[in-house]
């Protein structure tokens, strides 16, 4: 009875599961070897203990090769997986891997991973899957996310003393060079002070006096500006700061009267009252010192004239032996015009305190020292009288009396109109003469008689075109030398003024090319023009275009009585600054730059001697042994690019960053772009752009453009002679491109990527950086497509022959294809190859905003073909990456937030949302999210585990009226929490500097304000950490990525600051080292313990079949069921029946038993929980086609077999042992036909199930 059921049994089976598992092969049908491609298909694996990701992933061709399409985060039970796999995929060209790691939790990756609508639903989601509840009861899916009359002496930029020459450089500081050799003039000291002025005099035999602007006032706690009278010993090769004289305000001008400093200041800052209110208090004051004894100084009482009433800012100053003159100009509010002051301060008696003796009101306007004049107590002045509704624009020269007593009124003599409609233009006082010259239309030179101080009277006057604004007289025959302009150009005459009645002009000449601009120093510096009376020769240094080309040079030009010719040029790349003749025909001339000895024996062609380099540009900084490479970025003009300036690489001593070792030029008219050294070879990235003028269809003139890439290797194993080794270029466009700064980074031994640095893309928050945004408030912003402000990956290199080429060099963004589309990038990362960053593409329509975050990624694990991986969907704009202590990857990435107003228009926040996610390889899993108030302006970096965000509250150029002037700066910062797995608020860093710049170097962080810098020991977080304020010599800011070079074993740090040359800090305070995380590494394959598993293509199945483990729901990757406990037939009825039913019937009516459905692990009160069999032709390896069939069992049902039973009738059925072979592929159990098929034969196969 018993064995009778079984068959019964089995019968019934053979005939309810006919449909399905009856299955018919006939060899009357041809069977070609076919591929075999995942079409809505899963792959069934086991999953052992510890198991915690499983990825699939796709070759994508030769060039591509492997690519992770999904990730897998399990738990690490034991169980069974259902896997997607990519659709119309073959599947020798899918790969299976297996990893007992996880850096995270498998429950983080529950987060979003979809943040736009435009995200592709199933891309976005194939990482996130089901995991059955492990619990047989329960059986819901959930969801996985100085006493003679003293000498009056100005204050020049150079000072000679005997051969040797003071320069006060602006670029780098006090300079003294030897000169007792032409032929090798040499630098014997320097005291480093660049950025603070350039005026100095010398005093005594050994000193120095430098009057020094200070551009770092705020950091010594002053509300106006400060400065310096800086007293320096010059002894051999060493200059020492002796004393120093703090003076409040910027300097004016000055004199020295014997040995008698007075200096002036302008004052201007807003005070408050105790009353609460603000009052401006501006004018000038007058310093005082004594230098008789320069080793023993004395500082004198000065003058204060300030006040709130006083609107003086600047001012005139020039002296006598006796008078210190300070005129300062105020307007006048009741004529409504300028006018000037004098105020006549009597020095003549050192042992008594300076005083006022005369304040005279002058009818205009007095412009500099050259319009007034002292003779026998009789002060001239020449001022500019504006007009006004009553009076017409004249010159208005002025005698007034200073022979009187102090108390009494300096009484006007005599008053002289000149040129009615002209501006005063130059003036020259000479015995009893005064020479003006004015301009508007007829341009005259008067001659004005000063004999009679009560009767002023013109001489006469010539008309001549053009204008002159500086005047020299010279020669017993009277003449005069001006410099000045006409038709825009720089123009040098000579003028006959022996007799004033018949003044004319003798020569002229012009410097420049006709009809073009030209520009000189001399026009307004008088100090520029190289007159050598004594030599007959004149220099001056200009700029213009010559034979069509802008150039920099100074002209030799010969002059006498009347004589006036132009004589050769000395080509030069430098403005240089000034002349000095010594031995007769060696000129010597200096920019901030160079200094050059020319030999001008033959005036003609001036031969260049020597060439001194004393300053240059320290753009980029490269720390090599006891050596500093410094690079010099050149310029490039697109409308001339042969007139731009070179690329030098320069090397110095590290402890003396301006002591020069060697020089080399690399290529005029090339931007500096990039710079890096492996090994001995230093590595260059620049770029120029070339134009030419081209005519249209229509004949009008249009430039066309070119812009070029050049890579650049140069040998610094002999850092005394750097050789370059080659040059490559490549064009990269026919438009104009900024390419800006780069970054480099090792791709291997040879190769090297460039990307844009951090200061270039995504240091500063996006534009409208939101997503989707429904009746948003448009008015409010604008908007515009952007273009062409992206950035370029350049992949350069060693090829086979040694030499410089390029590999690649790609747009980080094709535009075409986000047309009509606002287009942000972010900061670039690199990892194993593949350079991650975040894009951000908005557009309009109406009032709806489309938004979208990506995070991009180009893989160069072949730098000829790059190749763009899929986008990653991400929350906001990428920022920082990390890479926590578990090796996994957390992003983080910033967005604007939005809220609607009370009409229910969207309106952007001044808030900042940043948002944490964790990243895969596929997907971004959001984790954890933060608002910030008043944030979202704040630049962002970050380091290791920490954020930061930039507090620049405090405000020192204005108050904005709250009861606290000074408002907070610093850093705000935050940490990602790896055991709570969230962003934390951590302490605030507050710093005394305003963070323009941030730069993080290993583990310091650089804050740059303007003339300071403050370092930050960020190993010291997540407490408090040490903090160094340094005060920069360099009164300028700094930017840009490649500013800091540090070296932890001298504890120093090298600041290139630019024109100003290199800073060096002192950092032995703040060692230390940062443990927890490395920057901007972005893996793209997180670790190396992957194993790939051998899928057997029986391991497919239909991934929405209903089989133990359940479908797969659209929109997820994967399915996974945890290891039950196994469990014998009844035990399973009873956990889904009232009663036990028979293990024949079919109680959902779906065609299938119920002990099939045990055996299939399907839903037996469910039809449509049905079990779809996997069939597939297997070709063996010695020929012959194989039938297989493939089944997903239940395992945790047991006490229950298959068995299968072949006929060639459907009538006569026979046991299939020995003619097939059963297989298990993880989960699934197969069975195949051991014969191939027989073009003769009909084959049925039927399955059926048995309880033991």
């Amino acid at each position: 009875m018993k064995k009778n059921m079984k068959g019964i049994i089995l019968l019934m089976i053979f005939f309810s599961l006919s449909a399905i598992l009856l299955i018919s092969v006939s060899a009357d049908s041809i069977f070609s070897p076919v591929q075999f491609r995942a079409d809505k298909q899963a792959v069934m694996i086991n999953v052992e203990e510890g198991m915690r990701r499983i990825r699939v992933q796709v070759h994508e061709g030769q060039d591509i090769g492997w690519q992770t399409r999904s990730i897998t985060h399990l738990d690490g039970r034991t169980g069974h997986l259902k896997l997607r796999v990519p659709d119309s995929i073959p599947m020798n060209a899918i790969r299976i891997e297996a990893s007992k790691t996880d850096p995270f939790p498998s429950s983080l990756y529950t987060g979003k991973t979809s943040f736009s609508e435009t995200a592709d639903e199933q891309g976005s989601n194939i990482n996130r899957g089901m995991v059955n509840v492990g619990l047989a009861a329960e059986e819901d899916a959930i969801a996985v996310e100085e006493n003679p009359q003293p000498s009056v002496e100005e204050s020049d930029i150079w000072k000679w003393r005997g051969r040797s020459l003071y320069f006060f450089n602006q670029q780098r500081g006090l300079q003294v060079f030897s000169l007792h050799d032409l032929n090798e003039p040499s630098r014997i000291a320097q005291l480093r002070m660049p950025a603070v002025g350039e005026q100095l005099y010398l005093v005594g035999e050994e000193h120095v006096i430098l009057l020094a602007n200070s551009g770092n006032s705020y950091w010594r706690g002053v509300n106006s500006a400060q400065s310096e009278v800086v007293l320096v010993h010059h002894q051999t090769d060493q200059l020492s700061v002796k004393k120093r004289y703090s003076l409040e305000g910027s300097f004016v001008e000055s004199r020295m009267i014997g040995n008698r400093l007075y200096a002036v200041t302008r004052i201007w800052e807003s005070v408050r009252h105790i009353d609460g209110n603000w009052h401006t208090r501006s004018g000038l004051k007058v310093y005082a010192f004594d230098f008789t004894d320069p080793t023993n100084p004395v500082e004198m009482k000065g003058l204060d004239l300030t006040g709130e009433e006083s609107y003086y800012y600047n001012a005139v100053v020039t002296a006598t032996p006796d008078y210190l003159f300070v005129i300062p100009s105020v307007y006048d509010s009741i004529d409504r015009e300028n006018v000037s002051w004098v105020h006549a301060i009597k020095i003549d008696d050192p042992s008594e305190p300076m005083e006022i003796t005369h304040k005279i009101r002058l009818g205009g306007h007095l412009n500099d020292k050259y319009k007034l004049a002292l003779r026998d107590g009789i002060l001239t002045t020449v001022s500019q009288v504006w007009g006004n509704e009553g009076q017409q624009r004249h010159t208005l020269v002025e005698n007034h009396d200073l022979r009187h007593h102090p108390n009494e009124l300096a009484r006007q003599l005599d008053s002289l109109v000149l040129a009615p409609g002209e501006t005063v233009r130059a003036t020259r006082f000479h015995d009893d003469r005064l020479y003006v010259v004015t301009f508007r239309q007829i341009d005259p030179l008067f001659a004005v008689d000063l004999s009679r101080p009560r009767r002023l009277k013109i001489l006469g006057h010539i008309d001549i075109p053009g204008w002159s604004t500086y005047m020299e007289i010279f020669g017993e025959l009277g003449r005069i030398l001006s410099v000045g302009i006409e038709d825009s150009r720089v123009a040098i005459s000579l003028f006959d003024v022996a007799d004033p009645t018949k003044m004319r002009l003798s020569e002229r000449i012009y410097l420049g090319d006709e009809d073009t601009y030209s520009w000189s120093e001399g026009n307004y510096d008088e100090k520029a023009v190289g007159f050598f009376p004594d030599q007959n020769l004149l220099v001056l240094p200009f700029t213009g275009r010559v034979d069509g080309s802008y150039q920099k040079k100074m002209q030799i030009m010969d002059i006498g009585d009347d004589l006036l010719v132009k004589r050769g040029v000395i080509d030069s790349d430098f403005i240089a600054r000034r002349g000095k003749l010594l031995d007769n025909d060696k000129l010597v001339v200096i920019s901030g730059q160079q200094l050059r000895v020319m030999d001008i024996s033959d005036r003609d062609l001036p031969e260049e001697k020597v060439s001194l380099t004393i300053a240059w540009s320290a753009d980029r900084i490269i720390r090599t042994g006891d050596y500093l490479i410094q690079l010099e970025g050149g310029s490039s003009r697109w409308w001339d690019s042969n007139s731009g300036t070179p690329t030098t690489l320069r090397i110095t001593v590290s402890d003396d960053p301006d002591a020069l070792v060697s020089e080399l030029e690399i290529g005029r008219g090339n931007e500096l772009n990039g710079a890096t050294i492996i090994g001995k070879t230093v590595h260059l990235l620049t770029s120029r752009t070339e134009s030419i003028s081209v005519k249209d269809n229509e004949g009008l003139e249009r430039w066309k453009y070119a812009t070029f890439f050049y890579t650049h290797s140069i040998d610094v194993s002999n850092p005394k002679v750097p050789v370059l080794i080659g040059t490559d270029r490549m064009k990269a466009s026919d438009s104009l491109i900024y390419l800006g700064s780069m970054r480099a980074n090792a791709l291997s031994e040879d190769k090297i990527l460039w990307v844009p640095d951090q200061s270039n893309m995504g240091y500063y928050s996006c534009m409208r950086c939101i997503g989707i945004a429904e009746d948003v408030m448009v008015d409010d912003i604008g908007f515009w497509p952007r273009q062409e402000n992206d950035g370029w990956l350049i992949v350069t290199g060693s090829g086979d022959d040694s030499m410089p080429s390029f590999f690649s060099a790609t747009r980080m963004v094709n535009h075409d294809d986000y047309p009509d589309s606002w287009v942000e990038t972010g900061p670039i990362f690199l990892s194993d190859k593949v350079a991650s960053f975040g894009c951000y593409v908005s557009s309009w329509s109406g009032k709806r905003h489309d938004g979208r975050h990506l995070m991009r990624r180009i893989d160069f694990s072949n730098p000829t073909k790059p190749i763009l991986l899929k986008e990653v969907d991400v929350p906001g704009l990428l920022k920082h990456v990390y890479k926590t202590k578990s090796r996994g990857t957390i992003l983080f990435t910033t967005r604007q937030k939005t809220e609607p107003d009370k009409t229910g228009l969207v309106r952007w926040s001044p808030d900042l949302v940043l948002e944490a996610s964790i990243y895969d390889e596929v997907n971004a899993f959001l984790v954890d999210s933060i608002e910030i108030k008043e944030s979202y302006y704040s630049t962002v970096s970050g380091h290791g585990r920490f954020i930061f965000l930039n507090m620049n509250n405090g405000n020192r150029w204005w108050w904005d009226g709250s009861e606290s002037e000074e408002g907070e700066n610093g850093l705000r910062v935050l940490g990602w929490m790896e055991t709570e797995s969230s962003i934390e608020e951590l302490l605030d860093i507050s710093t005394k500097v305003y963070l323009n710049n941030v730069v993080i170097e290993d583990d310091l962080l650089f804050a740059f304000d303007y003339g300071a810098v403050e370092v930050v020991a960020l190993s010291d977080l997540p407490e408090t950490p040490r903090t160094n304020f340094f005060e920069l010599s360099v009164g300028s800011f700094l930017s840009g990525e490649n500013v800091v070079n540090i070296s932890k074993k001298e504890r120093k740090a090298w600041i290139a600051a630019g024109t100003y040359g290199v800073e060096i800090l002192d950092i032995a305070e703040l060692a230390g080292t940062v443990g927890d995380g490395s920057l901007g590494q972005l893996p793209q394959g997180i670790n190396n313990e992957w194993d790939e598993l051998i899928i057997d293509p029986l391991q497919f199945v239909r991934a929405d079949s209903e089989d133990f483990i359940g479908s797969i729901s659209p929109g997820y990757g994967w399915r996974f069921q945890p290891e039950k406990n196994q469990e014998k037939y009844a035990q399973w009825a009873a956990d889904h029946f009232d009663s036990l039913p028979d293990p024949l019937d079919d109680n959902d009516k779906d065609g299938v038993s119920n002990l099939m459905e045990f055996f299939n692990g399907t839903e037996p009160n469910n039809a449509r929980s049905l079990v779809n069999p996997s069939t597939l032709m297997l070709e063996h390896e010695e020929g012959g086609m194989h039938f297989a069939l493939s089944l997903v069992p239940d395992p945790a049902a047991i006490g229950v077999n298959i068995f299968a039973e072949i006929s060639e009738d459907l009538l006569t059925w026979k046991n299939a042992e020995g003619l097939v072979q059963w297989n298990w592929h993880g989960p699934v159990k197969s069975i195949r036909l051991i014969e191939s098929m027989d073009s003769n034969r009909s084959i049925y196969l039927r399955l059926g199930v048995r309880m033991d």
